[in-house]
């Protein structure tokens, strides 16, 4: 049984920014968070520290250390409340664990502060990216690109908007301009693997995702694009190390859950770890019709065809055409007749 996956271009939306959903506290320990403020320099935050503080949240994330990330970051802001990279990385934190809202207060006060940086816009395009507010997010993106025209991050993000509206020509314009600043750069790989994953050439882009990830070990967006040609390709195993490693940098991620879900099935390994995962995704995105689609199967998977049969009733609430759509409905008079027996 092969479960129906979402297409390389809606990949792009997902991959980018997916939304995460908001976390409890893990393996918190107030004493360690006590110590790590005690320790930090008491200096204002410049472009390097700012950049050696996201590689700590993420390894803060990887060791679950979720509500120690957001506090020592609130103490940056209470130590440098007027420094625009301390508001910035805790803007970042509450991201991460999914507050999207105390997420974008943050980032909006960066923008106002100095020294001016682009990261708070990119923050704000970030959350507009994710509720598909394109326009909003292009924006943001853009005030990024007046402030640093160099910033390849901000490019790769715009990119992703072109990608969004299947704009082949603007990506195509944008790398270009992206490869005349740095060829090497971890974004310039991730874009080419990305166009490489649009055109189906799943190898092209596992190196391309590979080469991203060389440069930057943490890099999200790589590791879940590799994990989706791994799945594409049908190296479920693989794909799943991808994802476990993808869902510690960004805990509850809906397009990660999604995806690792699909994996147990087809591995029919975990089933009750991709039911935790499905379960996960429709709480986050109740409009989010594959996943009922997925749970459905797996339902069936596990001869419970009375919440088969709810699941699919729930995609056919979402999607009411098309051959799925048709499949579906024949599928449900049968799991009723058979229920019947």
């Amino acid at each position: 049984m092969r479960i129906t996956t979402i297409s390389s271009l809606s990949l792009v939306l997902l991959l980018l920014l997916s939304l995460s959903c908001s976390d409890s506290s893990i393996n918190y320990d107030p004493t360690f968070t006590m110590d790590h403020i005690k320790s930090e320099k008491k200096v204002p935050l410049n472009h390097q520290e700012c950049s050696n503080y996201e590689a700590e949240q993420d390894d803060l994330m990887i060791q679950n250390q979720v509500t120690h990330a957001v506090l020592i970051s609130q103490n940056r802001v209470t130590n440098f409340p007027d420094n625009s990279y301390a508001h910035y990385l805790l803007g970042r934190a509450f991201a991460i664990t999914g507050d999207l809202k105390h997420a974008s207060e943050s980032y909006m006060r960066s923008t106002k502060l100095g020294p001016p940086i682009v990261n708070g816009y990119l923050g704000l395009g970030n959350i507009e990216y994710t509720k598909n507010n394109l326009r909003a997010a292009s924006t943001y993106y853009k005030e990024a690109l007046k402030i640093n025209p160099r910033s390849l991050l901000a490019q790769a993000r715009i990119a992703g908007i072109y990608f969004a509206e299947n704009n082949q020509s603007e990506v195509v314009a944008t790398l270009q301009k992206m490869l005349v600043i740095d060829p090497d750069s971890e974004y310039c790989h991730f874009l080419i693997a990305l166009t490489r994953l649009q055109k189906n050439d799943f190898l092209g882009s596992i190196e391309g995702f590979k080469l991203s990830m060389e440069k930057k070990p943490t890099f999200f967006e790589a590791i879940y694009g590799r994990a989706y040609a791994y799945f594409s390709l049908g190296a479920f195993g693989l794909a799943l190390e991808d994802l476990n490693r993808a869902d510690m940098l960004q805990r509850r991620n809906l397009g990660v859950r999604f995806l690792r879900a699909q994996a147990y099935l087809e591995l029919k390994l975990n089933l009750s770890k991709a039911h935790e995962d499905l379960l996960e995704v429709v709480f986050m995105d109740p409009g989010f019709a594959n996943a009922y689609l997925t749970l459905g199967k797996l339902y069936e998977m596990e001869d419970k065809n009375i919440l088969a049969i709810q699941s699919y009733q729930h995609y056919l609430d979402k999607v009411s055409a098309g051959k799925d759509a048709d499949e579906i409905k024949e599928k449900i008079k049968i799991l009723m007749q058979e229920d019947k027996k």
